[in-house]
């Protein structure tokens, strides 16, 4: 009897090992590839841009806020001067991704290619897609065709941009981040940092002061870890006295200059990020300068409408491989101006569709430069898939 009982139950333990593979398979080769694949782009190829002498701007300040919330940031009790500057500039709504991690949203401002959960996995050391875009295209550029570049790329604090633009040569990059218990030092020293290059101080190694900064500042990621986000009081004072550094700053911006706040992701109240909860994936934008429009409020973006604004504001090509959308309404423009930026946006959207289809990957039938139909255009998001979900139930 004991024989026959073992018997039996190792024949249903092979069952149920044979039952799991099957199930498991399907999305072993489906579900798993697409996990550790990278966004199919094209690799190359751009649009020129229609008026490339007439840059809006003559130089971009981008803060990031690791860990920024879109209420607490939008509040004029936590950061009042941002938001009285924003009156005389645009608001924008801003949707991250689904997988709310630090190089999965940096990767999409940066470069307007859609993350994969395979980002969420390389958290802290995104990889470049190796495709162009607006800040690459920026720190090489000639358009006075004199031997020397038009600008000065720089960037300061949180590694995850370092990683994203390795090369030394060409974009300074000085670490301003100690580790999940650094609060204030780093911060600290990366508005010292900013502040220097702000006054015209070259970096080490370096002949002349940026006039391009990206400022990623993780403390407040840190805090709000910590200690919570809202109600916290460790959380709204670090609101507060980013707001104090932050607008000192700001007087020192010139002019003629762009200024961009906005933040990777936000937090739940606990201090948590990296599920697709609307409070984590709910991000501001602030911007002002020349050519921006005032008192706008620009709903309904996702955030690798970012990667557009570079090419935008220095009339640089704008890469068929960024998958966003330029905020037009964000600038003071002509019709004339409008209808042309978005035909370019536009045509760029086509050469990627058309880059799609003619490489066997999913592309939308029907769309010509012709006819401007953003509606058709469907999302990128990542996350689970319908196939997905249907390969699990053809398998169980």
């Amino acid at each position: 009897m004991l024989r026959r009982f073992i018997l039996i139950s190792s024949k249903q333990f092979r069952q149920a090992i044979l039952a799991f593979i099957i199930i498991a398979l399907p999305s072993f080769f489906v579900t798993g590839n697409y996990i550790v694949a990278d966004s199919p782009v094209p690799g190359d190829g751009m649009e020129p841009n229609p008026y490339p002498d007439q840059p809006l701007s003559e130089g971009i300040l981008m803060i990031v806020l690791d860990g920024g919330r879109k209420d607490m940031m939008s509040d004029t009790e936590f950061m009042p001067k941002l938001n009285e500057r924003v009156k005389d500039g645009a608001y924008m709504d801003i949707l991250t991704n689904p997988i709310t991690m630090t190089a999965s949203c940096v990767k999409e401002i940066a470069t307007g290619v859609p993350s994969r959960p395979n980002e969420g996995l390389n958290n802290f050391h995104p990889v470049h897609p190796g495709t162009p875009d607006g800040w690459n295209l920026a720190s090489v550029h000639d358009g006075d065709g004199d031997g020397e570049y038009d600008h000065q790329f720089g960037i300061l604090g949180d590694y995850v941009w370092r990683d994203l633009y390795p090369d030394r040569e060409i974009i300074p990059f000085l670490k301003h981040r100690y580790g999940h218990a650094d609060y204030y030092n780093g911060d600290e020293e990366g508005f010292e940092t900013l502040y220097n290059w702000l006054e015209g101080e070259a970096p080490e190694g370096y002949d002349r002061a940026p006039n391009l900064i990206v400022a990623h500042l993780s403390g407040l990621d840190s805090v709000g870890h910590r200690y919570g986000s809202y109600g916290a009081v460790e959380y709204e004072d670090k609101l507060k006295w980013l707001d104090d550094k932050m607008d000192y700053a700001f007087e020192m911006v010139p002019d003629d200059w762009t200024v961009i706040v906005t933040s990777d992701h936000g937090l739940t109240d606990s201090g948590q990020h990296g599920s697709d909860e609307p409070i984590i994936r709910e991000t501001a934008g602030f911007m002002w300068g020349p050519n921006v429009a005032k008192g706008v409020v620009v709903e309904g973006m996702d955030q690798r409408d970012l990667a557009t604004l570079p090419s935008m504001i220095l009339g640089l090509p704008f890469p068929h491989a960024i998958v966003g959308r330029i905020p037009l309404d964000a600038f003071n423009l002509t019709e004339e101006q409008y209808r042309a930026y978005e035909q370019w946006n536009w045509n760029a959207a086509i050469e990627r569709n058309d880059w799609m289809e003619d490489n066997g990957h999913p592309y939308i039938e029907g769309l010509t430069k012709e006819n401007i139909e953003w509606d058709k255009l469907r999302g990128d998001d990542i996350g689970t898939r319908d196939l997905d979900v249907i390969m699990s139930a053809v398998a169980v």
